[in-house]
């Protein structure tokens, strides 16, 4: 009888270490981080993107996608049912992790995204380029109490040898790399013709990356992503093309409050002042991480998405410029209807169709329905309690209702034709639905 206490101790302790045991080899996933950090740090690197020279949509698109990719190879390892991008994307091959140790996967994400976004943004003021460096401490800091010192460094050196990979795939393409120094060529001729884009006044400034449809794109295939023909350039009152030039010169100080909104709301080629167009979507994408508690493992395939369909979809829309050179409605507008039209808001300088507003929505749009859902409602609150223009938040039963919304405000805003805005959203949707078919996300 006294040896039962004895073996009831020895039953205890064996349960206990099969426990502990079993605890200390459960798979440490990204399932268990928060997708927190992936809020925080889109503020932080829109803000740069917001002031940094040269990154205009088409760059800003190309800083968010490598961004992005760094951000999900270094956690994929920790994601056992979605596939590495490793051999998906042509051209990356990134690092493999140690089986036999331990990573944290917040941390290795959070220095893959501070080195990518070092590299991706050389040309930013040293104290810009603080704010980077700062975040990525402030987070290692806070995640390196939940790990040993040795699994912190090992993850910290995982996520910046990751980023490495990425950012030499990024440096392959000799069009895009480091064209933020660049984007304006003075030696770019226009088709000769009254049809045709030209510098015009006031600024006469050069078109803007002409040769950007040369660009990789990393998951799609922009080839077979095409709009239908613009109407045919006429200046007959009866014609379909002058018909939606007066449609675009009838807002001219008549826009309602609600048209005014729309056109300021989405109004994001404004440097200084919005994210611009790719770093909206993101923020939308991390508004709805932030309100539905994402983890960390659903907000990097999240972002990663969104991410990829925004450069996609930039490249699109500059075939789509370059291919047809269509004047813009200013122009038009100027000088067969109403010579004191002026555009309500500014645009990149380049020729008008398709809108990139329109393109990258769409794509952007595309990713998230499938992500999210297709009737996911929304609130988008990225310019709430704005004081130099009405950033009150707007309301939304979908992200192609708002995608929508978002390529129309350009025919408000003055800058776009209705076709271009709906041909937009169309090819920017078909490079979303490509982005995610033609990139094996799962196992």
């Amino acid at each position: 009888m006294k040896q039962y206490p004895l073996l009831l101790a020895l039953v205890l302790i064996s349960i206990l270490s099969s426990c502990k045991k079993e605890t200390l080899l459960s798979p440490n996933t990204t399932q268990q981080y928060s997708a927190q950090q992936l809020v925080s740090w889109t503020g932080v690197i829109n803000n740069v993107i917001r002031n940094a020279e040269g990154h205009v949509t088409p760059i800003a698109a190309r800083d968010w996608a490598f961004i992005s990719i760094a951000a999900y190879e270094a956690g994929v390892p920790g994601m056992p049912e979605k596939r590495s991008l490793s051999g998906q994307i042509e051209g990356l091959q990134v690092p493999v992790t140690d089986n036999n140790k331990t990573y944290h996967w917040g941390i290795a994400v959070n220095s893959a995204i501070a080195e990518t976004a070092i590299q991706m943004f050389q040309n930013v003021p040293a104290q810009t380029l603080e704010s980077i460096i700062q975040m990525e401490n402030e987070h290692f800091n806070q995640f390196s109490g939940e790990t040993d010192a040795a699994t912190a460094s090992r993850s910290r050196q995982y996520g910046r040898d990751v980023a490495a990979a990425v950012i030499a795939l990024e440096s392959q393409d000799a069009i895009a790399h480091q064209r933020y120094v660049n984007i304006y060529d003075a030696n770019y001729v226009s088709p000769v013709g009254e049809a045709y884009w030209k510098p015009a006044a006031p600024a006469f400034q050069a078109a803007i990356l002409p040769d950007w449809h040369n660009v990789n794109t990393l998951a799609s295939r922009k080839s077979s992503i095409t709009p239908l023909d613009p109407n045919a350039y006429s200046t007959e009152t009866g014609s379909s093309y002058y018909q939606e030039a007066n449609e675009v010169a009838s807002f001219f100080g008549q826009l309602s409050d609600d048209q005014l909104h729309m056109a300021e709301f989405w109004n994001d080629a404004s440097p200084g002042q919005t994210m611009g167009t790719a770093g909206r979507w993101m923020a939308i994408n991390t508004q709805i991480l932030e309100n539905t508690n994402a983890n960390l493992s659903s907000g990097l395939e999240s972002m990663v998405k969104v991410g990829l369909a925004l450069h996609d979809a930039a490249i699109v829309c500059w075939q789509s410029k370059y291919r047809f050179n269509a004047k813009t409605p200013a122009d038009y507008i100027r000088e067969h209807i109403n010579p004191a039209f002026t555009a309500k808001l500014n645009s990149l300088s380049g020729p008008e169709y398709t809108t990139e507003h329109a393109v990258l929505a769409g794509a952007a749009a595309e990713v998230l329905e499938n992500t999210f859902g297709k009737e996911f409602a929304f609130t988008d609150r990225c310019h709430e309690n704005r004081s130099d223009f009405n950033g009150t938040p707007r309301n939304f039963q979908s992200f192609h209702q708002a995608a929508k919304e978002s390529a129309l405000s350009r025919m408000y805003a003055g800058s776009n034709y209705r076709k271009s805005c709906l041909e937009g959203h169309k090819i920017g949707t078909e490079t979303g639905k490509q982005v995610l078919s033609h990139i094996k996300w799962r196992y």
